[in-house]
């Protein structure tokens, strides 16, 4: 596969093509009609044009300029900036543009959600700008003046969970450029409570061999952007064990982030360290059905005088990947509800498992009966459990 090439221009409040050092010090470049113009001889295969204003100014989208702009445009485009809401993206996808790049409310996940929902995972996309910081790196916005993430790795996966299509990553170093590879992983969680990340192909519901990308290495020079772009293609008749046609398929983009190879002959051992990022990537294959659940382990223990921790090993019997919520709701012995309390969402892979916590406080001495329920949108799956608030 080709690798595809996605220019990403930079406009200022003027409507100007700049480019900044350290995200200060704009300097003009041209004019963004002429710019696509000449990107349009080229045949490039998308361009994507972000505001790197708008959003510290609190200013909207300008529909009348892009509406000209992705008229001159004979590939898909892109546009980034001041994109807080839905409606937003309704505005701009209805003047031409394809795909919308949310920055400084990426963090917002909601957002993501729903414009997913509404328009897509192919047409949303989420920048991350990353930088070392003492101890690791960060994620930054408003053109490195705010830090809105300390764990680029976890940030990466929120936006995977919310849908997102495409993550544009961008080395915020000053000085120094970074070398990162692509590659892919399968993902194994077992009821162990280990995750394990394995060769591809290492279990049959792999996604991994119909997986590509538009590279598997890049040097990204300081302050430089780089969009990732994967393809699914999945075949139209699919055999695999057991004559099972249908099911969530799943692996892992792993990138990883080390220093450039140095030509320099160098003698002697040298231990260099690297950074990896994992995106989980899923893809329901067939209509999908209820898949069935089933609650390996419950136990109840005391964290203090108040608070009590319920936790649950729940497996997922299915061949499809849910995200079930556990909810437990206490019952006096009159019946009525006295306490009920929930884990937040997790995925469950087929014929894996996942660890849930459920916390609960002031709940007055004695026995009660619970029901613990798992809840995916789809079928319930629930269970009776005895519950004993005691003093000791």
């Amino acid at each position: 596969m080709r690798p595809r090439v996605i220019p990403v221009l930079l406009l200022d409040s003027r409507r100007r093509l700049v480019k900044t050092l350290n995200f200060r010090d704009e300097k003009y470049v041209g004019d963004p009609f002429n710019v696509i113009r000449l990107f349009n001889e080229k045949e490039v295969d998308e361009i994507c044009v972000l505001d790197i204003e708008a959003s510290s100014h609190g200013r909207k989208p300008d529909r009348g300029f892009l509406r000209e702009l992705a008229s001159e445009c004979f590939m898909p485009l892109g546009y980034g900036g001041g994109i807080a809401e839905p409606v937003d993206a309704e505005n701009l996808f209805s003047v031409g543009i394809e795909k919308v790049v949310i920055g400084e409310h990426a963090a917002d996940t909601s957002l993501i959600t729903a414009l997913v929902n509404n328009f897509g995972t192919q047409a949303v996309a989420a920048c991350m700008d990353c930088r070392q910081v003492p101890g690791g790196h960060g994620v930054f916005v408003r053109r490195a003046t705010r830090k809105v993430s300390d764990d680029p790795v976890t940030y990466a996966r929120d936006l995977e969970a919310a849908g997102v299509g495409e993550i544009i990553l961008q080395n915020m170093n000053k000085t120094n450029p970074e070398r990162i590879t692509v590659y892919l992983k399968d993902i194994m969680q077992g009821c162990n409570g280990n995750t394990e990340y394995l060769e591809m192909g290492s279990h049959p519901k792999t996604l991994s061999k119909w997986v590509s990308f538009n590279t598997s290495e890049k040097v990204l020079s300081p302050n430089e952007k780089f969009i990732i772009t994967y393809t699914i293609n999945i075949p139209t008749e699919i055999k695999l064990e057991n004559d099972i046609d249908y099911g969530s398929f799943w692996s892992a983009i792993m990138v990883e982030v080390a220093k450039p190879i140095n030509e320099n002959n160098q003698y002697g051992v040298q231990i260099n360290s690297k950074i990896r990022y994992g995106i989980q990537i899923i893809a329901n294959v067939g209509e999908k059905v209820d898949m069935p659940l089933e609650f390996q382990d419950i136990k109840i223990s005391k964290e203090n005088s108040k608070t009590y921790t319920m936790d649950v090993v729940l497996k997922n019997k299915g061949l499809y990947m849910v995200q079930p919520t556990l909810i437990l709701e206490l019952f006096d012995t009159n019946g009525n509800s006295v306490k009920k309390a929930e884990a937040l969402f997790k995925k469950v892979y087929p014929e894996g498992c996942k660890d849930f916590k459920i916390t609960f406080s002031d709940v007055p001495m004695g026995d009660y009966d619970a029901v613990l329920v798992a809840d995916y949108g789809g079928e319930i799956f629930g269970v009776n459990v005895k519950v004993s608030i005691a003093d000791k």
